[in-house]
């Protein structure tokens, strides 16, 4: 699978093309207890996902802002650059 995250013009995009997603989301499924992938309804769950990513708890917070948030630590973590020494 080629890179999910990357910048495109002025934006970081994260693509996922639907026919890679039981590769993307591989854990997701076994967690569930998914052995049989062709059993998936691979256009719905991705709908639903979307869903998922976009739903905000009260203080407006959604999985995508966690990731977001949780990127940025890491990257500080790492030694990014982009932070004052």
């Amino acid at each position: 699978m080629s890179e999910l995250a990357h910048i495109e013009d002025n934006a970081i995009v994260i693509r996922i093309p639907k026919d890679q997603l039981s590769g993307a989301a591989y854990q997701g499924l076994d967690d569930l207890g998914i052995e049989d992938e062709s059993e998936v309804d691979w256009d719905q769950l991705a709908i639903d996902m979307v869903a998922e990513l976009n739903s905000e708890e009260e203080d407006g917070t959604t999985l995508v802002h966690r990731a977001l948030d949780q990127a940025l630590i890491n990257a500080g973590e790492n030694g990014s650059s982009a932070f004052p020494d």
